[in-house]
């Protein structure tokens, strides 16, 4: 996943991020499940499946769980409070369109100020820029490319924003550069 490890570059240069990351995986099944980490903090809850599950919320074809829901918006919430220069939503979808899981919790981060990065499927790009009024976004596809090259394309934006913590596109105090 390129925004984990774009979160361990960052980790030992001083630039604070925050925000949730939901990495998936195919089960024997051939479904995918979802999981929420928080960050920072590391704290992972399971998210959704399209399995049946009783206890969980359905929202469309997914089974949520309400506690990583209610833990999701709770961190995010928190967010604000405490001194960030980067917020990190994935995914921002369909159901966050609708108003849905993690929507509630967008408009006090966008308040904020502070640089975000969002993951956000290339056919819905337009919506969520419409909904959330977000003029001139840099967008950067995930699939046009090899991780790392998106990775640079990540440094390279952050240079833009980052001036006050001596960052260089591709090098920030007690970070290094990856190898290809």
């Amino acid at each position: 996943m390129v925004l984990k490890r774009f979160l361990d570059e960052l980790d030992p240069s001083g630039i604070r991020a925050g925000g949730i990351l939901a990495p998936g995986r195919y089960l024997d099944s051939g479904e995918k499940e979802f999981s929420l980490e928080l960050v920072p903090g590391g704290r992972n809850f399971p998210l959704s499946t399209r399995i049946e599950n009783k206890n969980w919320q359905v929202i469309g074809d997914f089974y949520f769980n309400p506690e990583a829901i209610e833990a999701g918006l709770r961190h995010l919430s928190d967010l604000v409070r405490d001194e960030y220069h980067l917020y990190l939503l994935d995914e921002i979808g369909p159901f966050e369109l609708k108003g849905l899981l993690w929507a509630p919790a967008i408009p006090d981060l966008l308040d904020r100020g502070i640089p975000m990065i969002w993951t956000v499927r290339p056919g819905i790009i337009e919506k969520v820029k419409n909904k959330w009024d977000l003029a001139d976004p840099e967008i950067i596809n995930i699939y046009e490319g090899r991780p790392n090259n998106i990775l640079e394309k990540i440094r390279i934006w952050m240079n833009g924003y980052i001036q006050g913590l001596s960052w260089q596109a591709g090098k920030a105090p007690g970070w290094e550069k990856p190898r290809d």
